[in-house]
């Protein structure tokens, strides 16, 4: 009569409805037909009979009330998954209240079952040690349920945890290595330790509401440590990957742009050699700040550039410094002088103006041919000034010395007290053997000797 009950509580079946009391039923009467036949014989015998009985059919009955536990525990896991599937999905509450919530649930879809499964207490039946092992059973299962859920959710949690102090670190390293601070390093350290210290407090509070074994714990908070290095070596890979680019921009930064970020226009003040050795000196330091991933807490160096390669990152920085360098000194030698108003004309209004005054002078002051030979000293002044502005102070002391070498002399020592001489002012006959040499270099150009002073300066600073 059991058979089919067993049968389908067993096997992964459905619970029977009704179990019960429908095993309550058949039991009472199956003693009722023995009563009927035992009253026939001697009551000793009846009764030791019918303590046999009742043993055999306590335990047919365990057998099938256990495949209905069974079945009942099954359900118990179905409504366990699916509570913690919903309170995923919902995300309404934390892991832990999602698992009591869940075991409450799976509690009771068990014991609807359980409550129904044993039959009442007439007849005297007791299935207690069954249901006692029911509910062992589901304890045990739901434990290992529980343990599932949380070591999954622990690893759940781990990663999270390690993906937003990632998100934390990574900007932030990458924004100070754009900027390359001098202690580019040290600050990093610090950021990254604060996060992580952060970080950790926040994962053990969770990974102890789950209950996670203090081993596991140690082990999760050395993942978030290693995960907050590799956030700020990822960082740093990335800047390096473009460290040719970003060090090209680090230069034209400096030297071509000025204060205010716009082009530079650059003037004849401008000191192009100190802005090209500035800029080369700040793109030679973001290169060795990239370069080598220093060891911090535990976590040993870790070489981003190679030697070789920053020999030759170096070399392109300097040509490329170099080509920069003479455009600059190129604009500069392109700029014409300030407009200024020639000597000739200044001269020219003074003959006129002392002229004119000379003819405000009485006759019986001055006789006229005093004021003429007045007139004719200052047109003579005027023009070996403007001469010797033009064509210079050797050519006109030359060609007055053919004509009368006390002249020269004389002119001479006049231009030398305006300043216009000095001791390139000789004559063609007044020792111009070894001092013309030291005339002709300094009439050079202006121009011109900027250009060589420039390239001098430019060929010190390539040099090496």
């Amino acid at each position: 009569a059991t058979a089919p009950w067993g049968a389908a509580g067993g096997g992964g079946g459905e619970p029977v409805a009704n179990l019960g009391v429908r095993l309550g039923s058949l039991l009472n009467a199956s003693l009722s037909r023995y009563e009927r036949v035992a009253a026939l014989y001697d009551p000793a015998v009846a009764a030791a009979k019918r303590a046999e009985l009742r043993a055999r059919l306590t335990e047919a009955a365990s057998s099938v009330l256990e495949k209905q536990l069974d079945a009942a525990v099954r359900r118990a896991e179905r409504v366990h998954a699916a509570s913690l599937a919903a309170a995923a999905e919902s995300n309404d509450l934390e892991l832990p209240d999602r698992v009591l919530k869940a075991e409450a649930a799976a509690a009771s879809a068990y014991a609807a079952i359980a409550k129904d499964a044993a039959p009442g207490a007439e007849g005297g039946w007791d299935f207690s040690g069954a249901l006692a092992a029911g509910e062992t059973a589901l304890r045990a299962r739901l434990e290992r349920l529980d343990a599932n859920a949380r070591r999954e959710a622990a690893d759940a949690t781990v990663v999270e945890a390690k993906a937003a102090l990632a998100a934390r670190i990574e900007p932030r390293a990458l924004a100070l290595m754009k900027a390359a601070p001098v202690d580019l390093w040290a600050r990093l350290a610090k950021g990254r330790a604060s996060a992580l210290a952060n970080a950790s407090q926040e994962l053990s509070a969770d990974l102890r509401m789950l209950r996670v074994a203090s081993k596991q714990m140690e082990g999760a908070l050395a993942e978030l440590a290693a995960e907050s290095r590799a956030a700020v070596v990822r960082a740093a890979r990335a800047e390096a990957e473009h460290v040719q680019e970003k060090m090209r921009r680090r230069f034209e930064t400096l030297f071509a742009k000025d204060e205010a970020g716009l082009p530079r226009v650059w003037q004849r003040s401008d000191d192009v050699n100190s802005l090209c050795s500035a800029a080369q000196e700040a793109a030679r330091r973001y290169l060795e700040l990239l370069s080598v991933v220093p060891a911090e807490g535990g976590f040993p160096a870790l070489t981003l550039v190679a030697d070789e390669t920053k020999v030759g990152l170096l070399q392109n920085l300097i040509l490329e410094a170099r080509s920069s360098f003479l455009s600059a000194q190129q604009a500069q030698l392109s700029l014409s002088p300030k407009s200024r108003i020639p000597l000739w004309m200044f001269a020219l209004v003074g003959f006129i103006v002392a002229r004119e005054l000379l003819g405000f002078i009485p006759s019986f002051l001055l006789p006229g041919f005093v004021v003429q030979l007045l007139t004719i000293f200052v047109f003579a002044s005027v023009a070996l000034i403007v001469l010797a502005n033009t064509a210079g102070p050797r050519v006109v002391l030359g060609a007055l010395g053919l004509v009368s070498p006390a002249a020269a002399r004389v002119a001479e020592r006049a231009l030398a007290m305006l300043g216009l001489s000095g001791e390139e002012a000789v004559g063609a006959q007044i020792e111009a053997g070894p001092r013309r040499a030291k005339a002709a270099k300094t009439r050079r150009s202006a121009p011109a000797a900027a250009a060589d002073e420039s390239s001098r300066d430019a060929a010190a600073d390539f040099s090496d």
